[in-house]
């Protein structure tokens, strides 16, 4: 091996993992240039580690959303590295003043249960089958229950 060769890989995995606005929340400036996680963590860690990203699940279950591919190319990336790291949680996008949003868990920019969405934690479940070591970083602006993934 070397210098160069990473000699761990970490699979960053969740539907915040690599998205900008989520990090703004609901009320912000226009930031020339916002930090995802996953640049953040390819920045810090540079060519020690190989970093392999994928979005795995959006936020909620949606329509015209195919879960079983999306959780497919997620696995097969946790398959291949030593750590994984989810990152959800929720977004602006979700939950704020009168959001035109119906969907399991929200209404009108209200949470309607403080559960983390089904399809999260429908992926970590099926990501703590592969045996790898699991991080849960959560992004979210309010209070999430998170029962199953705190056990």
């Amino acid at each position: 091996m070397t210098a160069s060769t990473p000699s761990k890989t970490i699979a960053i995995i969740g539907p915040n993992a690599n998205d900008s606005e989520v990090s703004l929340g609901n009320y912000n400036g226009e930031p020339v240039h916002v930090l995802t996680v996953v640049e953040g963590v390819k920045n810090v860690l540079g060519e020690k580690v190989k970093v392999l990203y994928q979005k795995g699940c959006n936020t909620t279950d949606t329509i015209n959303y195919n879960r079983d591919s999306d959780f497919k190319s997620a696995i097969e990336a946790a398959k291949d590295a030593d750590a994984i790291v989810f990152v959800g949680g929720i977004s602006p996008r979700l939950e704020g003043e009168e959001l035109k949003v119906k969907i399991a868990g929200f209404e009108g920019g209200d949470k309607t249960n403080l559960d983390l969405p089904n399809v999260q934690t429908a992926l970590l479940k099926e990501l703590k089958k592969t045996g790898k070591p699991l991080i849960l970083v959560l992004m979210n602006g309010s209070a999430l229950s998170i029962n199953w993934e705190n056990e």
